[in-house]
């Protein structure tokens, strides 16, 4: 009896999850997160290409591979590939790279909510000390973590919105040595394994925030016409410290110098539940210096 009630609820998890897989929501988009979870044991593959305009033109392309680890749990390894100029005219070299888990919480009525963690993986050039491809690479770490949520509106327009915080690695800064998992050690426990914010030690120490920032978007599509789904994005990012004066602080990059706010527009195809290609604009509306001005991208998405 007890197995055959934890078959039930299992497939009932099944059930809620499969449903919240629905073509309105499937896959991230271009600035905003949203609730797509990978059914159980497959695979999901996509591309972007990217034509973008800072003070010069340049191309970058994603490639990303997802998994479906448990029927609430997903994974995905995407990296960044970079050219200066639209054909390559100034060279080429691989960008950052990027590991997303993906944890599915839940729903509440018309509310659907999971939690996100992204690590940046340092494997393209340092924005510190290279500015050829600075805001296409970072080139340290980044730790991004926050909720995301989508809410029907109605039956055919959904509301999707993120709040995150992003730990970044300050240059020359040993980014994860503020944890401490070594049981057998005092410091572990004095640091509360890195949590302990009044410890200098700690990875959430004061001092180690000064640099990180925070980031809030939100997007709106609608599949009244599917199988196409447009869509519109809103994205804006603030550092923490609003007074730091690091030595990098004014280095014109997100995150540090520049606090961009952001908009993009596009549509996507759906050639069935499982394909996708789709087509974009993002606008920054403040036209930085030495920062993203547009982009014009490309995406395809297959799940199998």
């Amino acid at each position: 009896m007890l197995l055959k009630k934890l078959k039930n609820k299992i497939s009932a998890l099944t059930a809620l999850i499969l449903l919240c897989l629905s073509t309105e929501s499937r896959a991230a988009l271009n600035l905003t997160e949203t609730i797509y979870t990978i059914p159980e044991g497959e695979l999901s593959a996509s591309f972007h290409e990217e034509a973008i305009r800072l003070d010069d033109n340049y191309r970058k392309e994603n490639w990303s591979l997802g998994i479906g680890v448990l029927p609430y749990l997903s994974v995905w390894y995407s990296f960044d590939y970079l050219h200066k100029g639209i054909i390559d005219s100034g060279g080429s070299t691989l960008g950052d790279s990027f590991l997303k888990i993906w944890l599915y919480l839940g729903d509440y009525k018309s509310i659907h909510t999971g939690l996100l963690l992204n690590f940046r993986l340092p494997t393209g050039p340092d924005a510190y000390s290279n500015s050829t491809w600075r805001n296409l690479s970072f080139g340290n770490n980044e730790l991004k973590i926050g909720p995301v949520s989508k809410i029907d509106i109605s039956k055919s327009i959904f509301l999707h919105m993120n709040i995150f915080y992003v730990f970044r690695q300050e240059e020359g800064e040993d980014f994860y040595n503020g944890f401490h998992f070594n049981i057998l050690k005092k410091e572990t426990y004095t640091n509360v394994f890195g949590l302990n914010f009044k410890s200098e030690d700690a990875f959430l120490s004061t001092g180690r925030l000064k640099n990180d920032y925070i980031i809030c978007s939100m997007a709106f599509n609608t599949d009244i016409i599917y199988p196409l789904i447009p869509y519109v994005e809103f994205y804006a990012s603030h550092n923490v410290y609003k007074n730091n004066s690091g030595e990098n602080a004014k280095i014109q990059i997100e995150g540090a110098g520049i606090n961009p706010v952001l908009t993009a527009a596009g549509g996507r195809y759906f050639f069935s539940e499982s394909a996708y290609a789709g087509l974009y604009y993002i606008y920054n509306p403040r036209r930085e210096k030495k920062f993203i001005k547009d982009i014009f991208g490309f995406d395809f998405s297959l799940q199998f």
